[in-house]
């Protein structure tokens, strides 16, 4: 099949999945803000972990590919995953930020 054609059905098949499943969202009138807010955090930790999870094979393997063993590879993986949660941690405690439904540092409005 021609290069260009796969690309647009596979754009096609894409965009129609994300049609459908945010077509329940046309029938709903209200929700209230903490299910927002549930149903917010929940698609982010989805799409966060579909962007960190893609990661640790590359990953693996371009450490495998440095002359690392297997087991020094998965290693540096998970210490690196560590270390990136940390971060996160300490950026969230450590710089100030506001939530969408919630004053400074989770004071409710």
């Amino acid at each position: 099949m021609n290069t260009i054609l796969l690309g647009f059905v596979a754009s096609l098949l894409a965009g129609l999945g994300t049609f459908i499943g945010a077509l329940p969202v046309v029938f709903i009138p209200t929700i209230s803000q903490r299910l927002e807010a549930i149903l917010l955090g929940f698609g982010g930790g989805v799409m966060l972990a579909a962007t960190a999870f893609s990661l640790i094979v590359p990953g693996t393997d371009a450490a495998i590919e440095q002359g690392h063993s297997q087991a020094i590879a998965a290693l540096i993986m998970v210490l690196g995953i560590l270390f990136g949660g940390w971060c996160l941690n300490f950026i969230h405690t450590n710089f100030p930020h506001e939530h969408f439904f919630k004053s400074d540092e989770g004071d409710t409005i």
